[in-house]
């Protein structure tokens, strides 16, 4: 019944501009959309939606999405996540840069993304969700932008990516996913705005030596995962603010790569702040691979 009804709706969009498919609502074939974006004349104001599952190289043109004002929804997915993962190929997509996208944007979802930053005239002050895993993004951004309606942020497997945006106004965000931002150093003070955050994915962060003393205003976060992140040489003392934090991985982990033959584990960690012996709703505290790590604080032993 699902497929039958997927097909039935492309066929409705498709009746709706049956020869120029720039003029559809909503685009979901592969040589359409390939059509649409390799050229900038094509888009208009009445595409709300693409969704493209890409297969081989895109080419797309510079302006493809200046005409498309009301884009809202923008899904250009891979079958080869797992080997783009590994091998670190090419980026897929053929352009030299996106010099515009659409304010509209809701929903932002574009793997193996292949420039350094989003174009600096971006507005995502509407945008509630982007996935940009096996990215080459080093920045976002540039500058401050006004985020207060993100809910979801995943730029895992960017291993280029060097810093964070300004998160002042992600003050709705529930899941910030970085696994494996191997070139990531440092996370921004703005991070501790993040008060609704629920789930916060470090594993991997490889380059990350400290965690920002405000990540303690985090309160409701419930998952931490700082697993395989070797260089993390202390957690701050503000961490024992977290007191609904259920899970906290400082755990071993295997680096994606080809070659890989040694698990990486917290190693460079020498101690745990005593308050964290306030976490009182920690389930699960894995320390598997904290090779330096001598004793555990009393205040964790009053706690068992």
């Amino acid at each position: 019944m699902h497929d039958l009804l997927a097909r039935l709706g492309r066929e409705i969009v498709r009746k709706q501009s049956p020869n120029e498919p720039g003029q559809r609502q909503f685009l979901v074939d592969d040589g359409d959309i390939r059509q649409v974006l390799r050229d900038d004349t094509l888009g208009s104001r009445s595409v709300i939606g693409i969704n493209f599952l890409l297969e081989k190289e895109l080419k797309i043109s510079d302006q493809a999405f200046e005409r498309m004002s009301n884009l809202q929804f923008l899904r250009l997915d891979s079958h080869y996540v797992e080997h783009i993962i590994l091998v670190r190929t090419n980026s897929q997509y053929i352009l030299e840069s996106v010099n515009c996208l659409p304010r509209e944007v809701r929903l932002l979802h574009w793997r193996t993304f292949p420039m350094t930053c989003l174009p600096s005239n971006f507005n995502p002050e509407l945008l509630m969700e982007i996935k940009m895993s096996c990215s080459n993004l080093e920045k976002l951004w540039e500058g401050n932008k006004t985020i207060r309606n993100l809910k979801w942020m995943d730029l895992s497997h960017s291993i280029n990516l060097k810093e964070l945006p300004n998160l002042s106004t992600a003050t709705n965000l529930r899941e910030l996913d970085l696994e494996n931002c191997s070139s990531l150093v440092e996370l921004p003070s703005s991070i501790g705005n993040l008060t609704n955050l629920k789930k916060l994915n470090l594993m991997l962060c490889s380059s990350l030596m400290e965690l920002p003393s405000s990540i303690g205003n985090m309160t409701n976060l419930e998952n931490l995962d700082l697993s395989g992140c070797l260089n993390l040489v202390g957690l701050p003392f503000s961490i024992g603010n977290m007191t609904n934090l259920k899970k906290l991985f400082l755990s071993v982990a295997l680096p994606y790569s080809m070659t890989a033959k040694y698990l990486y584990g917290c190693s460079s960690l020498v101690e745990l702040p005593s308050s964290i012996g306030n976490m009182t709703n920690l389930e699960n505290l894995d320390l598997k691979g904290c090779s330096s790590l001598v004793e555990l604080p009393y205040s964790i032993l009053l706690g068992i």
